[in-house]
């Protein structure tokens, strides 16, 4: 296996890893907020998920990402 080191966050790298992800998870968010909204108050957030993978698949960059697109 090949492995390469995660990117810096100061680097020009990492930027788009965490504007993907950023960008990626506040679209699916806002789309299943409007499709599962079943008892006023509750929410079902299947794209949740997200935080998952691209914290797999970025590292830091793409939870800090899912960070900056839920807030």
């Amino acid at each position: 296996m090949n492995f390469k080191p995660e990117p810096s966050l100061l680097k020009k790298e990492a930027w788009p890893y965490i504007i993907i992800s950023a960008v990626a998870y506040f679209c699916a968010i806002q789309g299943c907020f409007y499709i599962f909204q079943f008892v006023k108050g509750l929410e079902l957030r299947p794209a949740t998920c997200l935080a998952t993978v691209a914290g797999m698949l970025w590292g830091i960059p793409g939870a800090i990402g899912i960070a900056l697109g839920n807030a």
